[in-house]
Parts: C-alpha cells; sequence; structure tokens
C-alpha cells in the first residue's frame, strides 16, 4: 500500500478503499492492516454499538454497510483503535438504498447475480456528483475512517468498456 499524506489507497480490479488519516488524539490504527472484517449483512450490525463492537472489535480494519451502520457504532469500533470503512457501491444501483429514487433513472441492464440491483450509467455527470457531494459525505459525516467502494470492476467487462471514463 502507497502512503501518501493522510490517505491511505489500496486498489484492486474489484474495489477501492480510501481511508483518511486519524488525529493524534485517537487510537493507533495498524496499517496496513493485519486482520479485516467485511462486514456486510448478515446481521453484523445487530444488536447496537456496544455489540457490534465487540463482535468485530479484535479487527484491525472493517468494511460496514455505509448507510446502515450508525455514527455510535463507528465511535464504538474506532475507540478500540479500529479502522471503520463505510461500504458505498458505485458501480451498481441498489432498490434498497435510501437514495435509490434519485439515482434509478441511471441504471443501465440489471445485474444478474443480484435481485433488484443495476448496474450504472456512470458516464452521467449527474450520478457521480450525487455520489461523491451527497451520498459520500452523508456516510463520512458518520465518523467512518474513509469508503470502500464497491463494483468499479464493472467496466471491465464487454458490456460496459464504454463507462471506463466515468468510472475513473
Amino acid at each position: 500500500m502507497r502512503r501518501l499524506p493522510g490517505i491511505a489507497l489500496l486498489a484492486s480490479t474489484a474495489s477501492v478503499l480510501i481511508a483518511a488519516g486519524g488525529s493524534t488524539a485517537e487510537p493507533t490504527r495498524v496499517l496496513p492492516p493485519q486482520s479485516f472484517a467485511f462486514a456486510i449483512g448478515n446481521g453484523n450490525l445487530a444488536g447496537g454499538p456496544g455489540e457490534v463492537a465487540a463482535r468485530l472489535g479484535g479487527f484491525d480494519l472493517v468494511v460496514v454497510d455505509g448507510e446502515l451502520a450508525t455514527a455510535d457504532e463507528v465511535a464504538a469500533l474506532r475507540a478500540g483503535g479500529v479502522t471503520v470503512l463505510a461500504y458505498l457501491s458505485v458501480g451498481t444501483i441498489e432498490k434498497w438504498r435510501g437514495w435509490y429514487d434519485e439515482l434509478k433513472r441511471f441504471r443501465l441492464g440489471a445485474w444478474a447475480d443480484w435481485k433488484d440491483e443495476w448496474f450504472a450509467d456512470v458516464s452521467k455527470r449527474r450520478l457521480r456528483r450525487t455520489i461523491s457531494a451527497e451520498i459520500a459525505p452523508r456516510l463520512l459525516g458518520k465518523g467512518f475512517d474513509g469508503l470502500f467502494l464497491d463494483n468499479v470492476d464493472m467496466i471491465e467487462t464487454r458490456n460496459h468498456v464504454d463507462q471506463r471514463p466515468g468510472m475513473r
């Protein structure tokens, strides 16, 4: 992982991770992380901040659903020294998200692997602007260290190769 001033950046074909550095008053964070949990779904946020911290606090890095996690849950994890990232799909539009109605006009074809999820027309500036200026700040406002951006690899398929400029 390349360390930039205040920013750690890790990229793969499936996802991009952007984590902002914390202040000196925070617990020490382990970078690069030695352990991680991709805690999306399956009741990983059940039980409130204390139970979430007990369940996931043993990991150096935890990715949780950015929309569903509360600021108290994020704070409880971070208080234990965990780096906490908000999951956010930028390559698909998911019907169960609070921002679905605002983004549904940017849907491309349905994703066969997931019901009620469509690839996003990332060539549209308004979609990118909504994600970067409204949705991402709303999630980061809960105290996350950064974002885990999912489905960026949608541009690697023949069906969506024309979306590459918008994703980049």
